[in-house]
C-alpha cells in the first residue's frame, strides 16, 4: 500500500512539474502582453489629454443622420488649424452659428447662405467670416430691421447637394432669402459623398433620392473619429 501511494503521489508530483513547465512560460508571455497594452493604453491616454487641451485637433464635427445624410455634429465647439485658424460653433440644429428658434421673430428677415467651404468659413475668425460682416453692414444701414444670416455651408458640396439640403433642411426655418454661392465647378453634380441625398431630375422635375449607398466606412468609424482626438487625425490623414 505503502508503495503504491508513493508511486501515485510521484506519477502527481511529476505530472505538476511538466505542467508547471509548460504553463510558467505560458503566464509570462501573457505578462508581457498585458504589459504591452497597459502601457499602449496609457500612453494613449495621455496623448488624448494633451491633444484635448492642447486643441491641436478635435474631434470629427461630421455626422450622420436620415434626414439630411452626411452632415454636422449638432451643439459642436472646435477649433481649426489647417488651412488657416478659426473657431466654429455649430448650434443645436446641426449647422455653423449659434442657437435660434425654427418660427422668426416679428421685424426679422432672415437670410439663408448655401454653398461649400467658402461659405462655411471654418478657416477664419467668426468677426471675420462674410456672412457676419454683411449682418453687420445690414444692420447698420437698416437699424430698426434685424437681419439673421444663417450658415448651412458644407465642405465639398456641388449645386445638387445644395438643392438637396435646401429642401431636407433650410426650408424647415422659412427663410425670406435664399442665396446660393456658387463657383464654375459646382454647377455640374458630381455625387461624390455616398452618404449624401442625391437630387435627380426626372421627367422635368427635381426628385430628392434618400436611398443612401452602404459604400464607404464613415458611418462604421463615426463613433471613433466623435470621441478620440488621435482616431480623428488618423481618419484625416487617410
Amino acid at each position: 500500500n505503502f508503495i503504491s501511494y508513493f508511486h501515485c503521489y510521484f506519477n502527481i508530483y511529476v505530472s505538476s512539474k511538466s505542467i508547471a513547465l509548460y504553463i510558467f512560460p505560458i503566464l509570462k508571455r501573457i505578462k508581457k502582453i498585458l504589459i504591452v497594452l497597459v502601457s499602449f493604453s496609457v500612453t494613449m491616454l495621455i496623448m488624448e489629454l494633451f491633444i484635448h487641451f492642447t486643441h491641436i485637433s478635435d474631434t470629427a464635427r461630421n455626422d450622420f443622420n436620415d434626414e439630411i445624410g452626411h452632415g454636422l455634429r449638432k451643439d459642436h465647439k472646435f477649433v481649426l488649424f489647417s488651412e488657416g485658424y478659426g473657431i466654429k460653433q455649430i448650434n443645436n440644429y446641426g449647422f455653423y452659428g449659434e442657437s435660434i428658434t425654427i418660427k422668426k421673430k416679428k421685424n426679422t428677415i432672415r437670410i439663408a447662405l448655401l454653398g461649400d467651404s467658402y461659405i462655411e468659413g471654418v478657416q477664419v475668425f467668426e468677426r471675420h467670416y462674410f456672412g457676419s460682416i454683411a449682418s453687420s453692414l445690414l444692420l447698420t444701414r437698416y437699424p430698426n430691421i434685424k437681419f439673421e444670416l444663417l450658415n448651412f455651408g458644407l465642405s465639398g458640396v456641388d449645386i445638387a447637394d445644395m438643392y438637396a439640403y435646401q429642401k431636407n433642411m433650410v426650408d424647415k426655418f422659412n427663410p425670406d432669402l435664399i442665396l446660393y454661392c456658387i463657383s464654375n465647378s459646382d454647377l455640374t453634380p458630381k455625387y461624390r459623398d455616398p452618404l449624401r441625398p442625391k437630387t435627380i431630375l426626372k421627367n422635368d422635375h427635381l426628385f430628392i433620392d434618400k436611398e443612401y449607398e452602404k459604400s464607404g466606412t464613415f458611418r462604421y468609424t463615426l463613433f471613433f473619429t466623435q470621441n478620440s482626438h488621435i482616431m480623428n487625425m488618423l481618419n484625416n490623414e487617410s
